[in-house]
């Protein structure tokens, strides 16, 4: 029997998704800015319990990522080769990447962005995406940090999907790996391309979802249907022991409210406005850190002292261009690039 494609995103998946951009937004516009610029501030003093609004909006940013990662309808088969999956997955995020790096870079310029610019060179070599996997160049965006984790969740889940057809020893191989870099030469190189220092979530969410998908499809509960509820069970207890009891606790409902979502149980997430930020999301988080920051730093050059209002306009204007880097991806960079 042909399963049921239960990767498809609903109207609830796509409001939690807006909901957690939202959150990364105020963040990096309000509380982040202010930790660069204005650290020894009162105000700043003010948002330290801020802080926990980055931290839960990007756990859940990332392991919605990681939940779709894995196609219960196989679709990868549909694909001949590891190379052709990998190709049509790294243009689908490098053609908005392309325009919003540009966009970011080319304003850089002529706003001030005092400690965050690059220079051309380091532009040039953003330019290919694979910034992060190179020592000692920088991000043209700080909160890129991401794409650079999502190159690797694709890496990593294609072949062990396409080609160890997404046997769990494949997994427990790369769990292996990245828990014995300091034993490997070239292991702090390595250690980027096996995202270390996320690897246990990685494995713990797509655990989850292979779980998830053998009850759905009422799966006989065979030897790796057993290894990958093992493998879920010691990559939570590897969280467990390295983070705080709320960092755990974040990635739990995290978790819970993806699969609420997935049933529809969430009725209030279906809201329009957080579903259209759901569906820009994306491109948001590509334009929204340091385009805010310079925004901000030019409103304080104009009317002087930082005021809290400057985070509306700044949010305006990196809305205003999430929606035009969408627009441009779907009617121009889809077409020629």
């Amino acid at each position: 029997m042909k399963n049921k494609d239960y990767t498809k995103r609903n109207f609830q998946i796509e409001g939690l998704r807006g909901i957690t951009c939202i959150l990364l937004v105020l963040w990096h516009v309000i509380y982040r800015y202010n930790q660069i610029y204005y650290a020894e501030s009162n105000f700043f003093s003010s948002l330290k319990m801020f802080s926990i609004i980055g931290e839960a909006g990007s756990i859940c940013f990332l392991i919605i990522s990681i939940w779709f990662m894995i196609d219960s309808n196989r679709k990868l088969n549909e694909e001949k080769t590891v190379v052709s999956i990998l190709y049509k997955k790294w243009m689908r995020l490098w053609r908005p990447y392309l325009l919003s790096i540009s966009i970011t870079f080319g304003l850089s310029r002529f706003l001030a962005l005092p400690g965050r610019s690059v220079d051309v060179t380091t532009y040039l070599i953003n330019l290919s995406m694979l910034e992060g996997f190179i020592p000692g160049i920088n991000y043209v965006d700080g909160a890129h940090w991401y794409i650079t984790t999502l190159l690797v969740i694709i890496f990593w889940v294609t072949v062990i999907e396409k080609i160890f057809k997404g046997n769990p020893f494949g997994y427990i191989f790369w769990l292996i790996l990245s828990e014995n870099m300091e034993y490997i030469p070239y292991g702090l190189f390595l250690g980027n391309i096996l995202q270390c220092n996320y690897v246990n979530i990685i494995l713990l969410v797509i655990m989850l979802k292979k779980v998830y998908l053998n009850i759905i499809d009422k799966k006989p509960f065979r030897m790796e249907e057993k290894i990958e509820v093992i493998l879920l069970f010691i990559n939570f207890v590897l969280i467990l022991f390295r983070h705080d009891i709320w960092y755990t606790l974040h990635i739990i409902l995290v978790l819970t409210l993806i699969i609420c979502c997935m049933k529809n149980k969430i009725p209030i997430f279906e809201n329009k406005f957080l579903v259209s930020i759901g569906n820009i999301s994306y491109y948001l988080y590509l334009i929204h850190q340091n385009v805010s920051y310079m925004i901000q730093n030019l409103l304080v050059e104009w009317f002087g002292d930082y005021r809290i209002w400057y985070c509306i306009p700044a949010f305006c204007v990196v809305f205003l261009l999430a929606i035009f880097i969408k627009k441009f991806n779907e009617n121009v960079g889809k077409r020629y690039i």
